[in-house]
């Protein structure tokens, strides 16, 4: 397994006694950063590179070094030897080694050695560059040695593996069997298990592949003595995985496309020079490939200078930085040896009339004897056969006619060629609308149809919806598909999506029309991207029904106790709604009215009249008390849904007062 830019990473260690399981722990180096995998080259350092820590065991060693060193290291640039028991030194043969440029650590494995009939104490000394550094020493128990304990350790320094990666899909771990004062224990074979197959496997000799996202525990027992390591599976996140420089050219190669084309802006360019301070570099063009997932970009030359420049170029892009090797300057007035052309496109195929593969870019960079790039120099670029492509002064390859032909670029009488092939203009199709809507209906169905537009090509006249394909259709949707002419189909939607409401929108949708329905096409067309809106329901209220009420609560008896009142005016108010202006007592009803009595009724304003009890009552005494309630018709109150009546208004009328009498005495 290759580690290239994870964050930074250590090696897991567990101990394990023989009555219990204990969960790993980390040991040694950096902080870890639970970063997704992104590729993070080496670049050039001004000062020498050394080794700064070694870290052994039987069968494993991890160097640190000081800094990141100008070449990505080899296990061909490092040196082992081991000294067991104080005796001399002899060679030490890695079989791997795994570089991790974030940590600047190399991890190697070799043939762990042998136990004998006595305790033997190792020490492991490294050598890189020069630079020279020995491990702490470890102890290998005596043959037939009881296992007390187990350490689990990695080829890597962190345990997150990248769903179908290339290079992070898999980590190897080691099992070393301890005896109760931690010696090794050589000799001794564990058995590895898995916590959940569907997450992470592991087979016989400790490799771990990732399955599927999530967590998992693997387990390496011998006997009773058991102890685990905790594997996180994520999916790769969209980012840069490599970066390539010239002086003049930048390539930066994607892992996954990301969903949405990446631009210029996205990205921050820089260029450190004999390793001093980095400073921004503008970029002069970009293009992005998404089928090779590769953005390109050019920027001016860097000048040439009385003495060579050591140029590293890094690229950021969602705040990875990944860097470029190295590349150098040539000194002024250096002589042109060879010219490398590089081909800044996805390939030197090319197809006539077509919409993205028309054009190719090409780059001549100049080489002295000692593989130093030459600024300055002027290059002559030249088709040999213009009716296939034509070349402009820029190195900018354009597609003509079909055939082949050899673009040549010359500088300074020495010349490199390339051959382009360009091929019959392909059909392509291209869409309408960017956009669909969810129709006024808002209940999933859509409104509108996309027109698919066909060039170089034409429509079979049978085409139907069975030979079109329209990716990521939210559940619920289907597409009906009318040939509209031998260039143009259109495309609805029936069905109602499932889930419509505006968080349910959807982007990134195609239309693939199959290979077989279209005249000349050797591959299914692709068109996109678009995306279909959804609309929260539109809540309407429902109006709340004009209501009335009268106030005061009571009407009086007047002091004549004659039937009438003190005062007989009900206010009657009325709440969501308003009051005709034109109404009249034919429109007001009075229930429970005294008889004797009658009543007028009043416009005040909108939203209040009066109704006036008048006359005086027939029957008043106080147990003639009594309630009245006013109605008024619907047709004079808008917002009325029926006929509108008050609550109770009380009448209290009172006992007549008792006639004086007197009496005179003596009565003689």
């Amino acid at each position: 397994m290759v580690m290239k830019g994870k964050g930074a990473k250590k090696i897991f260690t567990v101990l394990l006694s023989s009555s219990m399981l204990l969960s790993v722990t980390p040991q040694a180096f950096a902080n870890p950063v639970g970063a997704l995998s992104q590729t993070v080259s080496y670049k050039a350092q001004a000062a020498a590179v050394t080794i700064k820590t070694i870290d052994a065991g039987n069968g494993t060693i991890a160097v640190g070094l000081s800094a990141l060193p100008t070449k990505a290291p080899k296990l061909e640039d490092f040196k082992f030897t081991r000294q067991i028991n104080g005796k001399s030194a002899s060679a030490l043969k890695a079989t791997d080694m795994v570089w991790d440029a974030k940590t600047k650590t190399a991890f190697f494995t070799f043939k762990a050695i042998s136990a004998t009939s006595a305790k033997q104490t190792v020490i492991v000394n490294a050598e890189y560059q020069g630079s020279k550094l020995s491990a702490k020493p470890f102890t290998i128990a005596a043959k037939g040695a009881d296992v007390d304990k187990l350490e689990i350790s990695a080829n890597a320094a962190d345990s997150i593996l990248i769903l179908d990666s290339k290079t992070d899909a898999e980590l190897t771990l080691t099992a070393v069997a301890k005896d109760e004062d931690g010696n090794v224990v050589t000799g001794k074979r564990v058995k590895w298990e898995t916590a959940d197959k569907a997450i992470a496997s592991v087979d016989r000799s400790g490799v771990v592949t990732a399955v599927a996202e999530g967590s998992t525990t693997i387990t390496a027992s011998y006997g009773d003595v058991k102890a685990t390591f905790k594997v996180t599976v994520k999916a790769d996140a969209p980012g840069v995985s490599s970066v390539s420089a010239t002086n003049g050219s930048i390539t930066a190669v994607f892992n996954t496309a990301p969903k949405a084309e990446p631009k210029l802006k996205d990205f921050t360019l820089t260029r450190e020079i004999n390793g001093k301070k980095a400073t921004t570099l503008r970029a002069t063009g970009f293009t992005w490939n998404k089928e090779s997932k590769t953005a390109v970009f050019t920027f001016k030359e860097i000048a040439a200078t009385k003495e060579k420049q050591e140029v590293v170029i890094g690229v950021t892009y969602e705040k990875e930085q990944v860097f470029a090797d190295a590349f150098t300057i040539a000194k002024k007035d250096a002589q042109v040896k060879e010219i490398e052309l590089i081909n800044l496109s996805a390939d030197a195929e090319l197809a006539v009339n077509s919409s993205d593969d028309a054009e190719l870019k090409l780059s001549a960079v100049a080489k002295d004897e000692e593989g130093n790039q030459i600024a300055g120099k002027k290059v002559t670029w030249k088709s040999d056969d213009s009716k296939v492509v034509t070349v402009d002064k820029d190195g900018s390859v354009k597609a003509v006619g079909a055939g082949k032909a050899k673009i040549t670029a010359t500088i300074d009488k020495v010349s490199a060629n390339i051959e382009v092939t360009v091929v019959a203009a392909k059909p392509e199709i291209s869409l309408s609308a960017s956009t669909l809507s969810e129709s006024s209906a808002n209940d999933g169905s859509v409104a509108g149809t996309q027109v698919v537009t066909l060039v170089n090509g034409k429509f079979a006249s049978d085409i139907s919806a069975a030979d079109v394909t329209v990716s990521n259709l939210p559940a619920g949707l289907g597409v009906s598909v009318a040939r509209i002419s031998d260039t143009q189909l259109g495309i609805s939607f029936t069905g109602r999506a499932v889930k419509h409401e505006a968080a349910n929108s959807v982007s990134g949708l195609s239309v693939t029309v199959a290979k077989g329905k279209v005249e000349g096409a050797k591959e299914n067309l692709t068109a996109g991207s678009f995306g279909i809106v959804f609309a929260d329901a539109v809540v309407v209220p429902v109006p709340t029904a004009a209501t009335i009420a009268a106030t005061p609560g009571t009407l009086t008896e007047a002091g004549a106790n004659d039937g009438s009142l003190t005062s007989g005016v009900i206010t009657v108010t009325a709440t969501n709604g308003t009051f005709a202006a034109d109404i009249a007592k034919s429109d007001v009803t009075v229930t429970g009215l005294p008889s004797g009595m009658d009543y007028t009724v009043t416009y005040v304003d909108a939203t209040h009249i009066t109704v006036t009890l008048t006359g005086q009552a027939t029957d008043h005494e106080n147990a003639d008390d009594t309630n009245v309630s006013v109605t008024v018709a619907q047709a004079k109150v808008t917002g009325a849904t029926a006929n509108v009546s008050t609550g109770n208004v009380a009448i209290d009328f009172n006992d007549a007062a008792a006639a004086a009498t007197i009496a005179a005495t003596p009565g003689t």
